[in-house]
């Protein structure tokens, strides 16, 4: 089962999960996929009919046999199975009633349709706000993951000094642009300059991690002439583009922006391995960005070895062994985006390990 683009489908369309990936998971003995599955059916208040499962006699017997290994705690609970016609699903029926919590493993001719609460009256935007335009393209899960990254940003550009005081921008910025959810409030009369037209002094009041990128990006790039400061939400201090961009030069000549990428895990499964604070610390020993060096950077600390040739390869072999010690114990959730990342960016498998620098180098040309 792909998870990305199981979670890109449901945080699109609220697509829920069909039965085929349902027991492709299953066969393939990928428990935490159907965890995952689990999690969306029970966040949706709705349930897996698993007498549909094994009405597929192709796969009868293998089906069954992956009933013990991977019907969880966690998967009972989106579990809907009259009492089991299949003698062989009699052994697993008591084990799986006392997995379930009360009441979430429903008997079939039993189950009631549970009540959604009716959305809540739309407010009226508040005049402050830009208006928020649908997405007319796919975005990719990692794109979706990045956008939970604002307080890795925070901690990178604190400790690059790359932040200005927000009274000072409030007495210099000449145009003002806002996108931020319906509860907060800008008050625009403070910021005393603006006028209509001027791009001298461009501030950004916008919580899309994907704009401030691409922000960023043109101004990396040199297309960005005036000064440009961001803030995600109302805060004391924003965020000075120029000067991060130039810290990010200074850090990583060849690759900033990859840089900034790498050290905030945008998009990218390595939250459990390294924090922003430990990338920019362990970052005097290197100026440039590759696959050698972000695993040097990612495993080092975690593993002693006395390789000099081929360390990366060794690294990622010791990774290889001990993935176990890097699987959280627990997922503490409200949301299946917030599920998705912890089970999905918290660490990389051994695989995407190998590819680490070619998904950082791909994440990075989404914002240029």
């Amino acid at each position: 089962m792909d998870a990305h683009e199981t979670f890109v489908e449901y945080m699109q369309n609220k697509t829920l999960p069909s039965l085929g990936k349902i027991k492709a998971a299953m066969l393939a003995a990928d428990i935490r996929g159907l965890e995952f599955i689990a999690t969306i059916y029970v966040h949706e208040h709705k349930t897996i009919n698993a007498d549909q499962i094994f009405k597929d006699s192709d796969y009868l017997q293998l089906l069954l046999e992956a009933v013990p290994k991977t019907w969880t705690p966690t998967v009972v609970q989106a579990i809907q199975i009259a009492r089991p016609a299949l003698p062989q699903l009699e052994l697993y029926f008591e084990t799986m009633k006392q997995f379930a919590q009360p009441n979430a493993l429903k008997y079939l001719g039993e189950t009631k349709e549970q009540s959604r609460p009716e959305p809540a009256t739309p407010r009226t935007r508040p005049r402050n706000t830009a208006a928020i335009t649908v997405p007319t393209t796919s975005k990719t899960a990692d794109e979706y993951m990045t956008e939970g990254q604002k307080k890795s940003i925070g901690v990178l550009v604190s400790m690059l000094s790359t932040t200005v005081p927000i009274a000072w921008v409030r007495e210099c910025a000449s145009s003002l642009y806002i996108n931020i959810p319906f509860g907060e409030k800008i008050d625009q009369e403070a910021f005393v300059l603006l006028q209509n037209g001027n791009k001298r002094h461009v501030h950004h009041v916008d919580n899309s991690v994907s704009k401030f990128l691409h922000t960023l990006a043109q101004v990396l790039s040199a297309n960005v002439a005036n000064t440009v400061t961001w803030q995600f939400s109302d805060s004391t201090h924003a965020i000075h583009m120029k000067k991060l961009a130039e810290a990010l030069k200074h850090k990583c000549p060849l690759n900033p922006l990859a840089f900034l990428i790498f050290a905030c895990s945008l998009g990218i499964p390595t939250t459990r391995l390294m924090k922003t604070r430990d990338c920019l610390t362990r970052w005097k020993k290197f100026n440039h960005l590759s696959q050698d060096v972000v695993v040097k950077m990612l495993l080092r600390p975690k593993f002693d070895t006395e390789a000099k040739e081929n360390e990366a390869v060794v690294l990622i072999n010791e990774y290889a062994k001990h993935i176990q010690d890097f699987v959280p114990l627990e997922v503490n959730s409200n949301t299946v985006e917030k599920y998705f990342f912890q089970k999905y960016y918290s660490y990389p498998t051994p695989v995407e390990m190998k590819y680490i620098w070619e998904r950082i180098e791909r994440n990075t040309k989404l914002y240029k």
